[in-house]
């Protein structure tokens, strides 16, 4: 029996170049002439991540077939031509229920060109809104066949008898990517595939509350009470970041001297000054000092971290 040889088959399909394109031509004339035997055929779902009532689901393509009845020379070739990959894998971000940000990572294709307002869900599949972030996101993918996805082929061959036949497999996945910029889509609701202007508006990471007696005016005591809260502004760029440092940072507290009664009676009042802080003029009224700091967070973006400290002064 004959083998169909490289020279068969790329004179038969037409095409004399060394491609990629030349190698899908003649994997399609080769279709038509029955040397393509199809193996298995899936369309998996598969959950990447999970956690705080949230998750973020693959959906994907993967057709395995089997080239039969050809030559040494044009396996090698198939194998060398055949294979592709047109994948992004892409961070993910999602937001659930408390405000917290969840990532993991996705496959699709390369991001489409421009930008488009894309829909997340506070919480996934909860009672919240559907908000909307204009950004860069990938092509939506509506089948298999779509321009834009992302294509991965890995192509193997191996000698197939004693004859000198050859067999060549083909593995083909295309990677599904949900309509992100439909706000009722069912798969994955609570993520996209950029940070959510949310994690931007900043986050309370830790807050500490202190409570010190400095004095008693006459039978009353005097507090000097301090809040501390840390809040971060997370997923910015190095620009973002530089610009949010500016806008927090500020100064609204200062040192008052107040003056107290320490002991009164028959020979006279006692004064003393004590120094307290926060704002109006003994302090009682609540003033923030904030200081800021940007720092790396990893992939290209940054985080800026606020420390906010309100002092005040209370009788109780």
């Amino acid at each position: 029996m004959a083998w169909l040889s490289k020279a068969d088959a790329k004179s038969g399909a037409g095409v004399t170049a060394d491609t990629n394109a030349a190698a899908k031509s003649v994997l399609a004339w080769l279709k038509d002439r029955m040397h393509v035997v199809p193996l298995s055929h899936t369309h998996p779902i598969e959950t990447v991540y999970s956690k705080n009532g949230i998750s973020c689901k693959q959906e994907y393509d993967h057709e395995t077939v089997e080239i039969r009845g050809i030559t040494l020379d044009l396996s090698e070739w198939l194998a060398l031509y055949l294979q592709e990959d047109t994948s992004v894998v892409w961070d993910m971000y999602g937001l659930d229920k408390d405000g917290e940000i969840h990532t993991c990572q996705c496959t699709y294709g390369p991001a489409a060109s421009g930008t488009l307002k894309m829909g997340y869900k506070k919480g996934g599949n909860g009672t919240g809104t559907w908000t909307s972030d204009s950004v860069t996101y990938p092509t939506a993918i509506s089948g298999v066949n779509a321009t834009g996805a992302g294509r991965k082929v890995e192509v193997g061959n191996a000698r197939a008898n004693e004859a000198d036949g050859y067999r060549v497999t083909v593995d083909t996945i295309i990677y599904f990517c949900p309509q992100y910029n439909t706000y009722a889509r069912d798969m994955n609701p609570a993520f996209i595939p950029c940070p959510p202007n949310e994690a931007k508006n900043g986050m309370v990471v830790s807050t500490n509350k202190q409570k010190v007696l400095v004095a008693y005016d006459r039978n009353t005591p005097v507090y000097q009470n301090t809040t501390s809260v840390v809040r971060e502004y997370r997923y910015m760029t190095a620009s973002e970041a530089a610009a949010k440092v500016d806008a927090v940072a500020s100064n609204g507290s200062r040192v008052i001297d107040v003056r107290v009664v320490v002991s009164w009676g028959t020979g006279g009042t006692t004064y003393k000054n004590i120094q307290v802080r926060g704002g109006g003029t003994d302090g009682a009224t609540a003033a923030t000092d904030i200081s800021a700091t940007s720092r790396p967070m990893g992939n290209g973006y940054y985080v800026v971290s606020a420390s906010e400290i309100t002092y005040q002064v209370t009788t109780s």
